[in-house]
């Protein structure tokens, strides 16, 4: 290579070279996917200077359509890549509203001066490409087995019996054509040892969004049939979702979501063929579990997916039981043109945006309309109102919202009540109603049809702390972050579940792993300055409700008079009240707010006043009960009666 050519940043502990794209650390590699080193590229480039999100995105993807959240996660994966701690900004500063800047001193070195960093580069890569390639081809699908565990006997007849299912498979559906492997175990048991399974959105080899939905449509379509399964645990596809536009490596996805393997896959539609190659790779060693390779006419998507989805389950499960394989064999459309549109709706869904969650609406209601017996389309549609009430998105009024998601849910039920999608969503409509029981008895009934779901463990949770069930809340709440780890949700909701429990520490922690993921996580910053405010660390506090934004200035100046008067500096307190009363929704605060601001304030007559005038809806209730901000009236005698009077004190229900 000409020296002359050589363009390479140093700082802190780190080189990274431009011309060859790679980053070392200590003269060893770094791994980095493409989009996380452009974005490291994009900063140090511009070090000492902010630079936007907008720009950021447009580097990174020019040619699509993706949220901030896409590149929050990049940013959070090169903080770690760059050993960055938790609220720190050794390397990276996040400008809220506005982008990131590149803090750290930049060295530039160019041309001859770069030959030793080149040698030292040149040194690390040999080894790291080589494995890099093995990585990438795996084990060649169709090729020999020599590298793997020698199979017993017993396990080469186990194998002729798969490879004879496999055959009649085959004949089944017609026009497959494919070769598929197993690994074997030591002991020479053909089925797989997995606990836990990834399953990532395919990647499209070809341009188009609809390229893109056949992708994320092939990895949906396998997570329902698979999570039909009792074992292995299929994460749900709002835990994948990220990783089709995020091009972190497959076992470092399948390592930030904690799983044992990851299916992996690729899609090509060629004239009116549609070819996939699908591999499960472990995450011990990085081995392939399974593969196959398949080739379908387009309008016959249907039977191509019910064929990977029948082989990997018999991989994994060998002895399926009758109920298991009806479930998992179930079509929910044969209408493509409505599949098309409940892909589409599922790709906006997960957007979890305003604007994501109103065309999602507009294409589940699509495809309802070209097939009326399709469950999981409902069932999407009624999780896309109860989201817009949630959140207070108001795609349409409150209570037509609460309507169409009732009508939604109870039409997904009745085509198909073995759907864990349409249990959750009417368990949403009996949490809105209050009815905390019934509600409870459809997040089990959802659980059991699908345990992995990172989210019904999240809504179940919540349903348990409004029965005044905090500890078992809090084990579905950590169960349901650990089927997503990744997610600035899951984080965020099991800090809010940590700081009900008054465990502040490990609240902050949390709250501050959802900030990384998304820094913009408005309500996971209250969290922070909460479980900042309930140890003791007022500066800290006050600094993370004044991040909170202009948008959110009402509730951020509510909990800055918080913080000022449990800190003691009442006079700062009361200027702030004031300031917050001045405003337009000054003189409309919720009761509850007020009696928390007043027991702040120490002014415990109109505390209780505004107490007393407090709704009481199952959320309200468990906050009353459980949350750190009203212990400064816990201690007067008028909160016990409260308590009586309004049914509050009875224990676990």
């Amino acid at each position: 290579m000409n020296l002359q050519t050589l363009h390479i940043y140093e700082f802190g502990p780190f080189r990274l070279d431009v011309s060859e794209r790679f980053l070392l650390r200590d003269s060893e590699a770094v791994a980095l996917t493409p989009k996380v080193f452009d974005t490291l590229l994009t900063l140090v480039e511009r070090n000492g200077h902010v630079v936007s999100k907008d720009e950021l995105m447009q580097r990174l993807w020019p040619d699509s359509f993706v949220e901030e959240s896409s590149l929050s996660q990049n940013i959070f994966l090169l903080r770690r890549a760059l050993g960055e701690a938790t609220s720190s900004h050794q390397y990276i500063e996040t400008i809220p509203k506005r982008g990131y800047r590149f803090v750290a001193d930049v060295r530039e070195v160019r041309g001859s001066d770069a030959e030793i960093v080149f040698q030292q580069r040149t040194n690390t890569q040999i080894l790291i490409e080589e494995k890099d390639a093995s990585q990438e081809m795996g084990v060649p699908i169709g090729a020999a087995t020599s590298a793997l565990p020698a199979p017993s006997p017993s396990g080469n007849r186990k194998r002729k019996l798969y490879a004879l299912f496999a055959c009649a498979a085959l004949i089944a559906a017609a026009g497959f054509g494919y070769v598929w492997r197993l690994r074997a175990g030591g002991k020479g048991e053909a089925s797989l040892k997995t606990r836990s399974i990834a399953v990532l959105p395919f990647k499209t080899l070809g341009a188009g969004g609809e390229s893109e939905l056949l992708g994320l449509g092939m990895a949906d379509a396998l997570i329902i049939r698979l999570s039909h399964l009792k074992e292995p645990a299929i994460l749900s596809t709002s835990s994948v979702f990220r990783y089709a536009t995020d091009e972190t490596n497959t076992l470092d996805a399948g390592r930030e979501l904690g799983v044992d393997a990851v299916l992996e896959g690729t899609v090509q539609r060629s004239g009116e063929r549609v070819r996939v190659t699908a591999r499960l790779i472990s995450l011990n060693d990085g081995g392939t579990l399974w593969a196959g390779k398949f080739d379908e006419q387009s309008s016959n998507i249907f039977a191509l997916q019910d064929s990977i989805s029948k082989q990997l389950a018999e991989a994994l499960t060998p002895q399926l039981g009758g109920d298991e394989r009806g479930r998992m064999e179930k079509q929910y459309t044969g209408d493509t043109e409505a599949y098309q549109a409940y892909l589409t709706g599922l790709y906006f869904l997960n957007k979890r945006s305003k604007e994501g969650i109103a065309k999602a609406i507009e294409y589940f209601r699509q495809a309802t309309e070209r097939d009326p017996s399709y469950a999981l389309a409902y069932a999407g549609l009624a999780d896309c109102y109860n989201l817009s009430l949630f959140n207070d998105y108001n795609i349409v009024p409150p209570q037509e919202a609460r309507e169409k998601r009732l009508e939604a849910a109870r039409k997904a039920l009745a085509l198909d009540d073995t759907l864990a999608e349409a249990h959750m969503a009417m368990a949403a409509v009996e949490s809105g109603r209050g009815d905390s029981n019934k509600a409870e008895r459809e997040y089990l009934r959802a659980l059991e049809l699908n345990p992995s779901h990172a989210m019904t463990r999240v809504r179940y949770a919540y349903c348990l702390a409004d029965k005044n069930r905090l500890d078992e809340a809090l084990q579905q709440m950590r169960r349901g972050q650990e089927l997503d780890p990744v997610s600035p949700t899951t984080n965020g909701a099991l800090a809010h579940m940590l700081l009900q429990g008054r465990r502040y520490d490990e609240s902050a922690k949390y709250a501050q792993r959802a900030l990384e993921l998304n820094p913009e996580f408005i309500e996971a910053r209250v969290t922070l300055g909460e479980a900042y405010l309930e140890k003791g660390m007022y500066d800290e506090a006050v600094a993370e409700f004044r991040k909170m934004g202009d948008d959110r200035r009402t509730w951020s100046l509510q909990l800055l008079v918080i913080a000022y008067a449990r800190s003691g500096r009442r006079a700062e307190a009361m200027e702030v009240f004031s300031e917050l009363q001045r405003t337009p929704d000054g003189g409309r605060l919720h009761p509850y707010n007020l009696a928390v601001i007043y027991g702040s304030l120490g002014e415990m007559d109109k505390a209780f006043k505004s107490l007393e005038e407090t709704s009481l809806p199952p959320t309200v209730k468990a906050m009353i009960r459980n949350s750190p901000m009203l212990d400064p009236l816990r201690a007067d005698p008028r909160f016990k009666d409260y308590l009586r009077r309004r049914n509050l004190e009875n224990p676990a229900r």
